[in-house]
C-alpha cells in the first residue's frame, strides 16, 4: 500500500467537489480513489518540474509558505509547524541547490517533498484523521468551500505541468504509439530555456507564477474572493494568451504532429 493510497484510507480526504456556482457535489465512495490520484498527480507534477537547479525546491517553498499560512486562518497550528519545520529544511537545501547546484533532490527528494505538501493540503483545517472519526466519512463535511480547487491551486504550478505533460504524452502516444513514460524536453522550463532564460531566471518565474495562484487560493479562504480574482487573473492571461503564443501547446496541433517525432 503507496503512502498516497494510505492517506485517504486511514487519514485524510477530500469528501465534495465544489465548483462556484454550483451546489457540492459529495464524492462518497469515490473520496479514497479521487484523492489518491489527486496526490499522485502532484507528486507526478513535482517530478516534472524538478529539471533546473533551484526550480522544484523553489516552487515548492512558495506551496510550503502558502499552507503555512492557510493553517492561520483556518487555526491549524498543526500544519503551520509543519510547514514552517519544512520550509527551514528546504531553506538551507536552496542555499546549496541554487544555480550551480552542489547537491539535488532526486526522485527520492521530489516524491518527499511532493507528498508533505500535497498530504498537508489534503489535512488543511481537518479536525483529524479518518481513523478517529466516529462517524465515518459520511459525516465528514469540508473545512473551507471550494476545497479541491484551492487545494489545486496552492500546488498550481506543479499540478499544471502534470496535466500538460500527461496530455501531450498522450497524444504522442495515439500519434507514434510512444511509451507515457516517454522521456522528453518539453515541459515549461525546457521552453523557457529555448526563450533564453537561465536556470535562476526560470525559478523565479515560475515560483512567481506559483505565488499568484496560492495568494489567490488564500484570499479566496479568507472569503476575499475580490483579491482572490486579482491575483489569479494575471496566470489566466499567461496561461490563455502568452503561453500560446510562444508555442507551449503545438503539441495539440494535429497538423503540427504529423509526420514530425520529437
Amino acid at each position: 500500500l503507496s503512502l498516497h493510497d494510505a492517506l485517504p484510507i486511514w487519514g485524510y480526504s477530500f469528501h465534495y467537489i465544489h465548483i462556484p456556482g454550483f451546489p457540492a457535489l459529495p464524492l462518497s465512495y469515490f473520496s479514497v480513489p479521487f484523492t489518491a490520484l489527486w496526490i499522485m498527480g502532484v507528486m507526478n507534477g513535482f517530478n516534472f518540474v524538478d529539471g533546473v537547479d533551484g526550480l522544484a525546491g523553489s516552487v515548492a517553498s512558495v506551496t510550503l509558505l502558502g499552507l503555512g499560512i492557510a493553517g492561520v486562518l483556518l487555526q491549524d497550528p498543526s500544519l503551520l509547524i509543519l510547514a514552517s519545520a519544512a520550509l527551514g529544511g528546504l531553506a538551507v537545501f536552496l542555499a546549496y541547490n541554487r544555480p550551480p547546484a552542489r547537491i539535488y533532490l532526486g526522485d527520492v527528494g521530489a516524491n518527499v517533498l511532493s507528498f508533505l505538501s500535497a498530504a498537508g493540503l489534503v489535512a488543511l483545517g481537518e479536525p483529524g484523521p479518518l481513523f478517529l472519526s466516529a462517524g465515518g466519512p459520511a459525516d465528514l463535511a469540508d473545512p473551507f468551500r471550494f476545497r479541491v480547487i484551492l487545494a489545486t491551486l496552492m500546488v498550481g504550478y506543479a499540478f499544471h505541468e502534470a496535466v500538460l505533460s500527461t496530455i501531450r504524452r498522450g497524444i504522442k502516444k495515439f500519434y507514434f504509439g510512444r511509451s507515457l513514460e516517454w522521456s522528453e524536453k518539453e515541459h515549461i522550463h525546457h521552453r523557457l530555456m529555448k526563450l533564453g532564460l537561465n536556470a535562476m531566471k526560470i525559478s523565479i518565474l515560475c515560483a512567481f507564477l506559483n505565488f499568484l495562484m496560492v495568494a489567490a487560493a488564500l484570499w479566496a479562504m479568507a472569503h476575499d474572493y475580490a483579491l482572490s480574482v486579482f491575483f489569479l487573473l494575471p496566470f489566466i492571461i499567461i496561461f490563455t494568451i502568452l503561453m500560446p503564443r510562444l508555442g507551449f501547446f503545438d503539441f495539440m496541433d494535429a497538423n503540427a504532429l504529423v509526420g514530425r517525432r520529437s
